[in-house]
């Protein structure tokens, strides 16, 4: 009797690229060098099963509250790639940011006459800064009656929430 043996070649492990999100939520994780169909992701680097119906390509997580690493493999049938770990990198916003300004406020009011210049501060340390106003630099010069926030937004892309406003009242 003939007996053919044949020896499948283990697939070549995949790239993949994790991503990231500002605050809690599903990411969308993506890998290559397979086909769909092929791919299998998975919760543990070594052992377990592989997610239920996750056989492509791109994997939106379950939404997440820490940063989690997956893990995909490709798969061939009867052989499969050793596996790639894939992160979902969780970010947390920014604090919310406190105004300071260059004339003491009482509670969250500050009142002026029209010729005194009053300066608004948010903290340093950010990669953008946004007023209530439209300014878009750390510091900006009040000279109207009105209330005044910003928002601040970290090198990773998350914007904080609102200040509480500053309440500025110019006299005559």
């Amino acid at each position: 009797n003939t007996v053919t043996l044949t020896i499948n070649p283990v697939p070549t492990a995949p790239m993949a690229t994790g991503a990231s999100r500002c605050g809690n939520g599903s990411v969308t994780l993506t890998a290559t060098g397979g086909s769909n169909g092929q791919y299998r992701w998975y919760t543990e680097a070594t052992g377990g099963t592989a997610i239920s119906g996750e056989v492509n390509s791109s994997y939106v997580t379950p939404a997440v509250t820490t940063s989690t690493t997956y893990f995909v493999a490709i798969n061939y049938g009867s052989c499969e790639s050793l596996r790639t770990p894939v992160v979902s990198t969780i970010n947390l916003p920014p604090a919310i940011p406190a105004i300071t300004s260059s004339i003491p406020p009482v509670g969250n009011v500050v009142t002026i006459c029209s010729t005194t210049s009053l300066m608004l501060t948010a903290p340093a340390g950010f990669a953008s800064y946004s007023w209530s106003t439209g300014a878009t630099t750390q510091q900006i010069s009040v000279s109207t009656s009105g209330n005044y926030s910003v928002t601040v937004t970290d090198a990773g892309g998350c914007v904080s929430s609102a200040s509480v406003a500053l309440v500025v009242t110019v006299i005559p």
